[in-house]
């Protein structure tokens, strides 16, 4: 068993296009049609408990991971009706699986690959978007207390 934690920062996602938009002056059976650009942003502090299974004769183990998320969220919308910027912010379950492989016999220093989901970021009422995320990461660890 192990802990960890971190700040992570999930990105940026831009997105340009057409499509339906709203108008606020339209009536309710009108669709309207326009561009768009949007850019979402998210990051923020986790916690982690790993369960961790050695394998390799201790040179490398498999970790499973259960966290928790403290998010932001921040949302730029733009379309021919004008600008729309909203925040949210929450604390929302994460999980993911992972390697290290042992540098040295000291086991104090391992590579690491992991890939991680971050469960409902967003707040669809606030910033229009709410989304499980996906996080590959790969990442140099210094482990202290190992022997």
């Amino acid at each position: 068993f192990a802990v960890s934690g971190g700040y992570a920062d999930l990105g940026e996602l831009n997105a340009r296009g057409e499509g339906q938009t709203i108008d606020l002056e339209a009536s309710a059976d009108e669709d309207v049609f326009g561009e768009f650009t949007d850019t979402i942003e998210a990051k923020g502090w986790v916690a982690w408990g790993h369960g961790l299974l050695p394998f390799a004769g201790g040179q490398a183990q498999a970790y499973v991971s259960i966290g928790l998320f403290r998010w932001d969220q921040d949302v730029s919308f733009e379309d021919e009706f004008g600008p729309f910027n909203a925040s949210a912010s929450g604390t929302d379950p994460a999980f993911g699986i992972g390697l290290n492989w042992f540098v040295g016999p000291s086991r104090n220093v391992s590579l690491q690959a992991g890939w991680h989901r971050f469960l409902n970021v967003g707040d669809l009422g606030k910033t229009g978007h709410e989304n499980d995320i996906d996080f590959f990461s790969g990442s140099f660890v210094y482990h202290f207390g190992a022997n």
